[in-house]
């Protein structure tokens, strides 16, 4: 097909069928001059070739899939244009399934190669994961990962990544007979190149409990001791004595109690060295949910604040209020819409001495009607 005008466009097309896909797009006009577009479809195949007056665009694919089972999978893609920099060739191979799986993936980039290899093994009571990257992006030549979980009788997870000659590796096992549980990474990243953390947990957990606690990192030392109390359900204490290495907070105790009655309570102190100090009460109450909080903190200007919020539960006019004391400087707003008439909407602010604002519109169903 040709269209003559005082400028030549030509367009040809060109289709065959016969034993595979094979479609010619060859374009000849001012806009496009002299493009030819490829496509060739076979089984397991795909090449597109697109000739351009700067250069021929090259995307080849091709798959294969072997016949025993479980089946492993070939892909392998070539893409060349003029707009990259380089020529790119990438082979993946999966071989196996979940239980017993390995993957390979290979970019050739150039004269550059990036490669990838991992495998997966699991199974009812262990899994196992592992992959390296070898490539030389940014100088990473050689990373590696691999972590295994083992939970058959005790939980043992270890973890080790590499880069280069150098590891870190995390191992952890959590004896479930005893309740302990132990955990040590090494790395020489670490100050000391290792760092361990032990716990380990007495009692009764529905009674009383008492985990106790030990992180080492050289040779200084971090220990704490838990105890939990349950006299009910809706009364629970606990306390916790932290020893520290550090100056000025060498010992530090904290408490935390919770109990309910008609709202819910929870209290967490601590006093010197941090002189911590949080109560928090919520709940339903005459059908409205109410919940308030008081924080005591050491930093000047926020020595205490103080946190109120309700919200009405009415269906056809809820509202939410809340207010932030900090230091006798009251901060809060509301806002509030009522869905039945006399229809209402209010919200309002206020931020200790600077400028507040309000705002309250009310109507009746016949404003309404003219937006019916």
């Amino acid at each position: 097909m040709a269209l003559t005008t005082s400028e030549t466009y030509a367009i040809h097309f060109e289709l065959d069928v016969k034993t595979a896909f094979h479609a010619t797009v060859k374009i000849d006009t001012p806009i496009f001059p002299t493009t030819t577009a490829t496509l060739n479809l076979a089984p397991a195949n795909v090449e597109l070739i697109v000739n351009t007056p700067n250069g021929v665009h090259k995307v080849k694919l091709n798959w294969r899939m072997t016949y025993r089972m479980p089946a492993d999978y070939l892909i392998h893609l070539e893409v060349s244009s003029p707009i990259f920099p380089e020529d790119y060739v990438a082979n993946v191979a999966l071989a196996g399934d979940w239980s017993n799986m390995q993957v390979k993936a290979e970019l050739q980039e150039g004269s550059s190669t990036h490669l990838f290899e991992g495998t997966i093994t699991s199974s009812k009571t262990k899994g196992h994961i592992s992959f390296t990257i070898m490539t030389p992006y940014k100088g990473l030549n050689k990373v590696a990962f691999e972590t295994s979980l083992d939970f058959s009788d005790d939980v043992e997870l270890n973890v080790m990544i590499s880069h280069g000659d150098v590891f870190n590796t995390l191992d952890v096992n959590l004896n479930m007979n005893d309740r302990s549980f132990i955990a040590e990474a090494k790395s020489p990243y670490l100050p000391a190149g290792q760092a361990s953390a032990e716990a380990k947990l007495t009692g009764n957990v529905n009674k009383n409990m008492q985990i106790k606690m030990a992180l080492k990192s050289g040779e200084q030392n971090i220990s704490g001791t838990l105890n939990v109390k349950v006299n009910s359900v809706k009364d629970i204490e606990a306390n916790m004595k932290i020893l520290t290495p550090f100056k000025g907070y060498k010992k530090m105790t904290f408490h935390a109690f919770y109990t309910e009655d008609d709202m819910k309570h929870i209290l967490v102190y601590s006093n010197k060295p941090l002189n911590y100090r949080v109560e928090l009460h919520f709940g339903d109450s005459n059908n409205t949910m109410k919940g308030e909080l008081t924080l005591v903190t050491p930093f000047e200007n926020f020595e205490n604040i103080k946190a109120k919020l309700e919200v009405p539960l009415n269906t056809f006019a809820p509202s939410i209020a809340t207010n932030v004391y900090v230091n006798g400087d009251s901060y809060g707003g509301n806002l509030g819409l009522r869905t039945k008439a006399p229809y209402e909407l209010t919200a309002g602010y206020h931020a200790a001495d600077l400028p507040s604002a309000k705002f309250h519109i009310r109507t009746d169903s016949s404003f309404i009607s003219l937006f019916a």
